[in-house]
């Protein structure tokens, strides 16, 4: 179950970003949970992509074209 919450914020993320890309609205309120806020983590990478964590797990994942 978690598998296919994660795969559906990560395409509702990828959305918004193609949407922002061509100049359209960007849906608001993508939400996602983390039991333990203390443990949640955001990792940059020199790419400009980046991975937000909660206690290990990848909440969203976002990838910079090119």
């Amino acid at each position: 179950m978690r598998a296919i919450v994660s795969l559906l914020l990560a395409a509702l993320l990828a959305l918004a970003f193609s949407m922002a890309a061509r100049g359209a609205p960007i849906p608001t309120g993508l939400r996602v949970e983390c039991a333990t806020p203390s443990s949640l983590r955001l990792h940059r990478f020199e790419d400009g992509s980046a991975r937000l964590e909660c206690a290990g797990r990848t909440l969203v994942r976002v990838s910079v074209p090119g």
